[in-house]
């Protein structure tokens, strides 16, 4: 589950797994275990092809159904969608 906290603590790294890895704290790691880690990558790059127009509609449907059950409330699937926008306006 993507929780604030997690989301947050991927944001202080600026997504990089490998400074997540290198200097991230037992308690961040522990907050932000690699699988979440690796879901909120899935997210963002997901989430930038639907904003691109690149996916179906029933494949951007079967998104909005796993942001919904894998994040912890709507503030939380909102960052993403950011995170991936601020990724389009970097294209």
């Amino acid at each position: 589950m993507i929780t604030e906290e997690a989301l947050a603590i991927y944001q202080s790294f600026k997504g990089d797994p490998d400074g997540f890895a290198r200097t991230g704290s037992h308690t961040d790691k522990a907050r932000l275990p690699e699988r979440e880690w690796a879901l909120i990558q899935t997210f963002l790059q997901d989430l930038y092809l639907a904003q691109q127009g690149l996916v179906s509609a029933g494949y951007a449907a079967a998104l909005r159904q796993r942001l919904a059950d894998q994040c912890s409330s709507q503030g939380v699937i909102s960052t993403l969608e950011n995170l991936a926008a601020q990724a389009n306006k970097g294209t």
